[in-house]
């Protein structure tokens, strides 16, 4: 049928066909393309999900490690000499553990009491555990092997605590006349991944009792009684 026979109404339906229409090809890059761009949005989503998860996972450790750490310098700026006839609650440390008196005992108690605190072998992990009266908590964990070293005022950190040698405080060789103190200046926890420092607390001596102002009486100063 030629152009001159057909109806102009249908000449426009036509036009209008060839101009509006999609062809089966057309409508199939359409969708791959399509396809290929929800993918990459999807992957992007995902993406975006995993690394907010490792961000939130990395703050929660930090905050923990933070708070660990934290515990273990209120141990050890709470550490005070015993009285001269205690010698069972000098301070004694080594490489796994350290006992002593602490001001700053992390139960619910006010007083001066014995502490003990001991690096042990928990599977895959070391353990940090805390030891005081009836209480016994972990209070952190490390994946490698952890150890403990004591600053002497000589500056040199040292595997035990009393060491073999008084550390010597000056520059005349005079550290023989003198007794090693009861507490080193601070304490060091070697954890592998970082080290925590804590200084020894600043009260270094013992409140002073009523029997070493009165001789011949046992009872406590009001002050001590408050501790």
């Amino acid at each position: 049928m030629s152009e001159e026979l057909v109806s102009p109404s249908l000449q426009r339906v036509r036009l209008r066909s060839r101009q509006g229409g999609f062809t089966l090809l057309e409508l199939l890059i359409a969708l791959a393309i399509s396809s290929v761009v929800l993918t990459i949005f999807v992957q992007s989503l995902s993406q975006q999900a995993r690394m907010n998860t490792r961000i939130r996972d990395a703050a929660a450790r930090a905050l923990s490690r933070s708070i660990e750490e934290a515990r273990f310098r209120t141990i050890i700026d709470g550490l005070t000499p015993a009285w001269p006839e205690a010698k069972g609650e000098f301070f004694v440390g080594t490489a796994g553990a350290l006992r002593g008196l602490t001001r700053t005992p992390l139960s619910a108690s006010r007083a001066l009491v014995p502490v003990f605190v001991t690096i042990e072998p928990v599977e895959p992990a070391f353990a940090l555990r805390y030891k005081e009266g009836a209480t016994d908590w972990t209070i952190a964990r490390f994946s490698a092997e952890a150890r403990f070293t004591y600053l002497g005022a000589d500056g040199v950190w040292y595997d035990a605590w009393p060491p073999e040698e008084n550390p010597d405080p000056g520059s005349f060789g005079d550290a023989a006349f003198f007794e090693t103190p009861q507490l080193p200046r601070a304490v060091r926890l070697e954890t592998g991944d970082s080290d925590w420092i804590a200084p020894v607390g600043r009260t270094v001596t013992l409140p002073v009792r009523e029997r070493d102002l009165l001789p011949g009486t046992d009872g406590l100063s009001a002050g001590e009684a408050d501790l």
